[in-house]
């Protein structure tokens, strides 16, 4: 019986071409799974699935995956992850270890990002610890119980650039999940940087960070905001961060860029 599926979000044929140039691990009980924007639904091999579909952003993409798994526990990716076979099965033993717990995060092996060093309950997170989606596992019972799907507003592809997973962890803690960060490596990131630190689209992931805010903490979004502004001694991060907290609220179901 498959217990995990590794979801790996691409987009176009370079994409699925990196994809089809790595090395995935075979383990027992483990499938990885391909969201192909634009694509035919095909397999690469026995434990390797590819699910084209028409989605416009990546949290389409995931949505789509989310729809299609088979298996318990969804283990968020991407196609610049490799993975070893260990670090796929300790994640199954973190979820076995821990039955009480909805979802974890985890660390991923990469030079841009330093990471807590203790475990600690998601609902109570540490100051300036922010997981990527990559670094997220899920129970797939708890999404479908609860209808918890990815907000197709944010991330790459859509109307807000990023804060996708601010945003779906904050879905799992309202409707009551229990999360876990543990130390654990379970993979490597290949890119030197992420969308939230690429200095190329500052502009946009400010602005996608003042709408996150308008959508987990409407009332003291600004001041929030403000005290950023402050620590980064920048108007313009305010002024961003201020339209796409507005933007949200006078336009909340706008999906297009």
């Amino acid at each position: 019986m498959n217990k995990i599926e590794v979801q790996i979000a691409t987009h176009g044929k370079d994409g699925l071409i990196t994809i089809q140039n790595r090395q995935y691990p075979v383990v027992e009980g483990v499938i990885y799974r391909v969201g192909w924007q634009g694509g035919v639904s095909y397999s690469i091999a026995d434990n390797i699935i590819v699910n084209g579909n028409t989605a416009r952003s990546l949290t389409e993409n995931r949505n789509c995956l989310i729809d299609c798994c088979e298996t318990e526990i969804i283990l968020f990716g991407d196609n610049d992850i490799s993975y070893a076979a260990e670090q796929i099965l300790n994640i199954i033993a973190c979820f076995e270890a821990h039955s009480n717990v909805d979802f974890v995060c985890f660390k991923l092996d990469r030079k841009d990002k330093e990471y807590p060093t203790k475990m600690f309950d998601i609902g109570k997170p540490q100051r300036c610890y922010f997981p990527s989606s990559c670094e997220i596992a899920v129970r797939k019972s708890f999404l479908n119980k609860h209808n918890i799907r990815f907000d197709t507003r944010f991330g790459l592809g859509a109307r807000f650039i990023c804060f996708e997973e601010q945003l779906f962890i904050n879905d799992l803690l309202k409707m009551g999940a229990q999360g876990l960060y543990l130390p654990v490596i379970i993979g490597r990131h290949e890119s030197e940087t992420s969308t939230g630190t690429n200095p190329e689209v500052k502009q946009k992931v400010e602005m996608a960070r003042g709408a996150a805010f308008a959508m987990m903490t409407p009332f003291s979004g600004p001041f929030r905001l403000a005290v950023q502004a402050l620590r980064n001694r920048s108007l313009q991060y305010l002024f961003n961060g201020l339209k796409g907290y507005f933007s949200v609220l006078l336009r909340p179901n706008q999906r297009d860029i």
